[in-house]
């Protein structure tokens, strides 16, 4: 009897081992990825001070970390789309401001935060706080459309009536949308803009375990003692 009672309850437990081998996938294929992003180059000023800098080669780096969990946007406009009449020259990854967990946005004296971040419309009503060429989850983005804007700021100082920063660009018109720019913009409204020659983006993925990792661990162990029970059950 209690020989049958411990293989009921081993039975039970392989089938619960063999139910966790089939929903893992299930349970990973819901991760969420979390990726570090930089934004890096060099500005020339034309001669002016902006923000306390100048010089025909001011290096900037801007970073950005961000769950794509906690996007709220998730649009896609493929390259080749049209939406008003307007041909979609490359692709469109819509992201919302709230997935940044963290943010560094500063150059000189003058920081912006994820909430200055303002809405962009390429064509056809469709918008996002931020927009890249590729899926952040898949591969690194060489081309992105990002604005920072501090309008009226108080104290004016160290701007007159607008503190704004630029990442990429793009452009509406002629029947198509492309997002054109991999340059950086920096404005404080007094001088003429800090202009970059181009913005070189990189990302790393950030180091978050996967469940059906921890599953699959689990798993094993459980099929371990498994098979140790079988043995240990075994005269010897």
């Amino acid at each position: 009897m209690a020989a049958r009672t411990g293989r009921s309850v081993q039975n039970r437990f392989l089938c619960f081992a063999v139910a966790l081998l089939i929903v893992s996938p299930a349970i990973n294929s819901v991760q969420a990825d979390v990726i570090s992003l930089e934004f890096s180059g060099t500005y020339d000023t034309f001669g002016q001070t902006v923000f306390g800098l100048s010089g025909s080669a001011v290096p900037f780096d801007y970073t950005m970390t961000y769950d794509t969990s906690l996007n709220t946007s998730s649009l896609i406009i493929p390259a080749g789309a049209i939406i008003d009449g307007y041909t979609f020259g490359d692709s469109f990854y819509g992201y919302s401001a709230s997935g940044i967990t963290a943010l560094n946005l500063t150059f000189g004296s003058q920081t912006w935060t994820a909430a200055d971040l303002i809405p962009i419309t390429p064509s056809g009503g469709y918008t996002a706080d931020i927009w890249f060429n590729t899926d952040l989850s898949t591969a690194t983005p060489t081309r992105t459309w990002l604005v920072a804007d501090i309008s009226s700021p108080t104290p004016l100082a160290p701007c007159y009536y607008l503190c704004e920063l630029q990442i990429g660009g793009g452009f509406s018109g002629f029947e198509k949308v492309v997002m054109f720019d991999t340059r950086s913009f920096i404005v404080d409204g007094l001088s003429l803009p800090g202009i970059s020659s181009k913005v070189v983006i990189s990302s790393v993925p950030e180091s978050v375990p996967e469940l059906k990792t921890s599953v699959m661990m689990i798993t094993a162990l459980g099929l371990l003692g498994l098979v140790g029970g079988r043995w240990s059950g075994k005269p010897g």
